[in-house]
């Protein structure tokens, strides 16, 4: 039977092909409907003002080995280590002039050493504690805090899961940090009693990858009750703002450092100078400058 279309008798043949021109039609209709409806909901569901950082995993994939702090580990440990039985922080006279600690309880922070590609040198990170803190709130500190029974009385345990639960991002954010395998303890010094004269005990550590200032942000942005910024400090930097203070509790001069994020001062401080002075300037400083280029023009880039 002949069929017709637009009013148009059509023979069989013509029929047939006027039938497929139609179906090609309708189908193209279709598909352009279908576009026109997905470009809508998809701009209006996706917030183009403020994309995600990263998709999913970007962060964690594209991390790589920094070559330079595995070459440094070794030496750093070696330095650690020539101090008996741990290095000091503070001199003997001033720590003989000091109330005991308590015997009941510890404390450790981590020093943590980090390559970060855009800096001019290996750099610290540090954190500022948040407002709600009942202790030193806004002040520029290293992770750590009390070692607790599940840290089974180890400094060094505590003090990573204290970095661990200062820097991890929310439990919904895509993305966690292996701090387990990315980080490497390279040593301690001697404990330190803090304010209330509980013994602090320093362990120096490094991550053991490079970062992007960003996947630094994008990865520890910090726990937002204990922490209100995690950032970074290359040690060359903090090497050239060193000054000095009086410091009345320990009876002696202490440096302090004046930064864009704030002052670091007292206990962080009185830490800081030695082991960048006698373990870090050595490193990565002394001789090693053109190194450190060289490594970030190979690897980093």
């Amino acid at each position: 039977m002949g069929g017709t279309w637009y009013g148009q008798r059509a023979t069989g043949s013509d029929s047939k092909d006027q039938r497929t021109t139609e179906n090609k039609k309708t189908e193209t209709i279709f598909i352009f409907i279908f576009f026109d409806h997905w470009a809508f909901w998809t701009l209006n569901t996706y917030n183009i003002a403020n994309p995600p950082p990263f998709p999913p995993m970007t962060a964690m994939n594209t991390i790589k080995r920094s070559n330079l702090l595995a070459e440094a580990g070794p030496k750093i440990k070696r330095l650690l280590s020539a101090h008996k039985p741990y290095m000091q922080i503070i001199p003997q006279e001033i720590k003989d002039l000091l109330p005991l600690p308590f015997p009941d309880k510890k404390a450790s922070i981590l020093v943590p050493i980090v390559h970060v590609t855009e800096e001019s040198s290996p750099s610290i990170l540090f954190t500022t504690r948040s407002s709600n803190m009942n202790s030193h709130a806004n002040q520029i500190s290293f992770p750590g805090g009390h070692v607790d029974e599940e840290d089974g009385n180890c400094v060094i345990r505590a003090a990573l899961r204290e970095t661990r639960e200062e820097l991890s991002p929310p439990t919904h954010h895509p993305e966690r940090y292996n701090f387990e395998n990315g980080i490497e303890v390279l040593g301690r010094t001697e404990n330190i009693p803090s304010m209330r004269n509980v013994p602090v005990t320093p362990v120096v550590a490094m991550f053991k990858e490079k970062f992007t200032a960003k996947q630094i942000e994008y990865l520890f942005p910090g726990n937002e009750s204990e922490v209100s910024n995690v950032f970074t400090i290359p040690i060359d930097e903090l090497l050239r703002i060193e000054g000095e203070e009086s410091l009345e509790r320990l009876s002696m001069s202490a440096p302090f450092y004046e930064t864009k994020h704030g002052r670091i001062w007292g206990l962080t401080a009185v830490i800081l100078q030695p082991i960048l002075k006698y373990i870090l300037k050595p490193v990565f400083l002394e001789g090693t400058k053109e190194r450190y280029k060289q490594c970030n023009d190979k690897f980093c880039k």
